[in-house]
This record gives C-alpha cells, sequence and structure tokens, in this order.
C-alpha cells in the first residue's frame, strides 16, 4: 500500500510541474502578444504568428494527451492560417 501511494504521489508531483512550466510559458508568450501592440504592423504579424507557434508546439509536444485522429485534423486549420487571413 505503502508504495502504491508513493508512486501515486510522484505521478500527481510531476503533473503539477507539467502544469507550472506550461502556466509559466503560456504567460510569457501571452506577455510577448500582448507588447506585440505597440509593434508596426509589418512585424506585428510575424511576433503574433511565432508565439501562436511557440504556443500551439507546447501543447502538442509537453503536455499529455491523445493523438487526433485523421478525421479530427482535416476539420482543425492550423492557428497561423486563421491569423494570416484576419491580419
Amino acid at each position: 500500500m505503502f508504495r502504491y501511494e508513493r508512486e501515486r504521489s510522484r505521478f500527481l508531483a510531476e503533473k503539477l510541474r507539467v502544469i507550472r512550466e506550461m502556466n509559466a510559458f503560456v504567460r510569457n508568450e501571452l506577455q510577448i502578444l500582448s507588447a506585440s501592440q505597440e509593434h508596426p504592423d509589418k512585424t506585428r504579424v510575424n511576433t503574433i504568428e511565432r508565439s501562436v507557434e511557440r504556443i500551439d508546439w507546447a501543447l502538442r509536444e509537453l503536455l499529455p494527451g491523445k493523438e487526433m485522429a485523421p478525421k479530427e485534423k482535416e476539420h482543425v486549420k492550423p492557428v497561423t492560417e486563421k491569423i494570416k487571413r484576419s491580419a
């Protein structure tokens, strides 16, 4: 029983660590996005695209989760494509 609880505790501690790190990462990227409002229009789009790509990468690669089914991927457009259309 003790061994099970110890493993469970380690597992939960690891999950909390990942959540803390992702929280800090996303907050840093949001600060960059917020500051990009003051950039000239030409550099603003590039700054936003890079931040969105980094957040997208972190969510896909660093957070555990299941891979999207092929049919789900067909309906999801890349975030950067959406940004380019709105700019």
